[in-house]
């Protein structure tokens, strides 16, 4: 038997950012595939630093790039793997993007890294010999 895992594990939790039809960007989900890819998003520290920024405000581009110090084609980068990976998403203002935190998208990793310390707790009560 198959434990779960951050990407699903027993096939019939959802995964972790899974979108509508597993689709990217999908209208009633976080838009990743699998928790795999938030946590392969938030490994970079850049990546970091913009989740924590945008988990105060919304911010413009013109924002982001000026309190990071990252030049347009890299912070456009660095925003990109976070919207595949659900965790950010973009409105348009006119002729500005907005973008903001998913927070559904962390509040579901959550619970399964919750989840995961759980089972993990009870496995280390048993002795292993």
């Amino acid at each position: 038997m198959s434990s779960p895992s951050l990407h699903g594990g027993s096939g019939r939790e959802p995964a972790v950012g899974a979108g509508a039809r597993g689709a990217p960007g999908g209208r009633h989900g976080v838009g990743a595939s699998s928790g795999t890819a938030v946590l392969h998003a938030l490994a970079e520290p850049r990546r970091q630093d913009l989740v924590r920024l945008l988990e105060r405000r919304q911010l413009t581009q013109r924002d982001l790039m000026e309190q990071l110090g990252l030049s347009q084609p890299l912070l456009s980068h660095h925003l990109k793997v976070l919207r595949e990976a659900g965790l950010v998403e973009t409105t348009i203002c006119g002729r500005v993007r907005v973008y903001r935190l998913r927070a559904d998208t962390l509040r579901t990793l959550s619970e399964r890294l919750v989840g995961m310390a759980d089972r993990a707790a009870k496995t280390a009560e048993t002795k292993p010999c």
